[in-house]
């Protein structure tokens, strides 16, 4: 009995050092930095998982300067366009995030590292408050609340050696990184090649009326998505952290289609509650950037700038940082005393989208009868 149970122990323990080593060894989470092997451990699992690399990154690389959005400012700034900005430099933009959720990892980065700037990408899709957070952000955000003390740090590391949840993550690494053609400079951008099949899906289930309850506004009985904007703006202003709020292209089709469902009434609320920080608050307005939001999508011109009309390319993205880093950029400020003019404008491009391409007025009418979107639908 006494020697079975030594081999017991001796059994369990090597199985768990071969688990450690295993883990550590591929890194699916690309915590420890260890070293890079071909067919192992080269593209990691992490790459799939943005909101845990948007975490591990903060506490990695301690960044100076933050990027928070949703995947449009993930997708449109890549590294080289953000390099101009002031380093170490995270992009913390997720795709489908809500206020809720930028706020979460505003509040952590601020914790965590010594943030001087931030740069606050702002959509009106993520200020619904019933979007609700994915369940990769649900894990995310349990590590962000037990990050406060040195045993939780040390059960963290132990975690990502010896769980179950990280052996998972390293099989699907090797399996990843054995894929015959795999392509090792594979990005989140190439995988959001979206069709337009997948485009008008993509619209419908969560950018208007988020399943399953197919409603869209600012507050609920819980959360108001303005009230979360002020207390970012406020504790930035007790760390002395400079703050950009910048309101991302947004291409014609998608106001053409906010329109047509009812919405628009509240994008003009939305747009000029945002107008009403810019007194205070330096804020962008990209939304309609010169001729580039209203481009026909099926023009040759379009792939030059876009993937698909909600997800702007790094071209686009580089002629936004350099206009918001711009110190002569007067003209994209937006305060409320110019927010009257500059919606009126945001109108016009609608009217003349309709008239420039009535095809495309079609087919946003097809979209519409496609996903039954109705603004008095519960």
């Amino acid at each position: 009995m006494k020697n079975y149970t030594i081999k017991l122990i001796i059994t369990v323990i090597t199985l768990f050092s071969l688990l450690g080593i295993t883990n550590y060894i591929i890194d699916p989470y690309d915590h420890f930095k260890t070293l890079s092997f071909n067919k192992i451990n080269k593209l990691k699992s992490i790459t799939h998982d943005k909101r845990r690399e948007a975490y591990e990154n903060i506490n990695l690389i301690k960044p100076k300067t933050l990027v928070l959005g949703t995947s449009r400012s993930l997708m449109g700034f890549n590294d080289s366009i953000l390099s101009k900005l002031e380093q170490p430099l995270v992009n913390a933009s997720v795709e489908r995030a809500s206020i809720h959720e930028i706020y979460a990892y505003f509040n952590y980065a601020i914790e965590q590292a010594p943030i001087k700037n931030v740069i606050l990408t702002l959509d009106f899709f993520n200020f619904n408050t019933y979007l609700e957070p994915l369940p990769s952000f649900e894990i995310v955000e349990k590590l962000m609340k037990n990050e406060n003390t040195f045993k939780i740090k040390i059960l963290k590391k132990l975690n990502l050696l010896f769980s179950k949840d990280a052996f998972y993550k390293s099989f699907k690494t090797l399996l990843m990184n054995n894929k015959k053609n795999i392509d090792n400079s594979f990005t989140f951008i190439d995988s959001m090649q979206l069709s337009n099949k997948t485009e008008r899906a993509l619209i419908t289930t969560h950018v208007f009326y988020p399943l399953p309850y197919k409603k869209f506004d600012f507050r609920n009985t819980s959360i108001d998505s303005f009230d979360i904007i002020n207390s970012i703006l406020k504790k930035a202003d007790e760390k002395k952290i400079s703050i950009k709020l910048v309101i991302l292209p947004i291409h014609t089709r998608l106001l053409s289609l906010i329109k047509e469902i009812g919405l628009i009434d509240k994008y003009e609320c939305w747009y000029k509650m945002i107008a009403e920080l810019g007194n205070s608050y330096p804020v962008y307005d990209l939304s309609s950037l010169e001729t580039l939001t209203q481009i026909s999508p099926s023009s040759e011109k379009f792939n030059e700038w876009y993937y698909e009309t909600l997800h702007f390319n790094s071209k686009l993205g580089k002629v936004i940082i350099d206009k918001i880093d711009d110190s002569n950029s007067s003209e994209i400020r937006l305060n409320s005393r110019n927010a009257d003019r500059k919606f009126l404008e945001t109108t016009n491009s609608i009217v003349n989208y309709y008239n420039n391409y009535p095809d495309e007025y079609l087919m946003l009418k097809d979209t519409i009868k496609y996903s039954g979107l109705n603004h008095n639908q519960t």
